[in-house]
């Protein structure tokens, strides 16, 4: 595990977690927190999120899916890395990953992989450290699913 600054810890959270959730610093998630998503989010086996606390207070996070496929080993996405803008750069935004990381080669996930924007050059660097495999061919689409 990387080197924290002092008070700052990572933890797993899971079922029964929730309340670790009522202090988040600002710009931790892109909004508020919706407690049912949280539950149904963290009493899903194959969901996992890491946290950083201070004092108390949630100041990153990383989450991460596992995904089975019939004809392929259970792979694993890192979904989203989160860091307070008071708490960047200050190598928590690392710890979660290799936390993250640490937590799928614990569970037997043989392969993870990760997105961001071309742009984002803090978190690049840090996947760039962990998982040197760069795929250049990838192009994602979104839309919502309303009629």
């Amino acid at each position: 595990m990387p080197d924290l600054p002092l008070g700052v810890g990572i933890v797993l959270a899971g079922v029964g977690d929730e309340g670790l959730f009522s202090r988040v610093a600002e710009g931790v998630f892109d909004r508020a927190i919706r407690p049912e998503m949280l539950r149904r989010f963290l009493v899903h086996p194959e969901h996992h999120m890491v946290v950083a606390l201070e004092g108390g207070v949630v100041v990153g996070m990383c989450t991460a899916n596992e995904y089975l496929h019939p004809d392929k080993d259970v792979q694993a996405w890192i979904n989203e890395l989160g860091v307070a803008p008071t708490h960047r750069r200050r190598g928590i935004g690392r710890a979660l990953v290799v936390a993250m990381l640490d937590r799928l080669r614990g569970r037997g996930v043989p392969r993870v992989w990760i997105a961001t924007e071309h742009d984002n050059e803090p978190a690049r660097a840090i996947y760039r450290s962990l998982l040197p495999e760069v795929t250049g061919g990838i192009v994602m689409y979104e839309g919502g699913l309303a009629r």
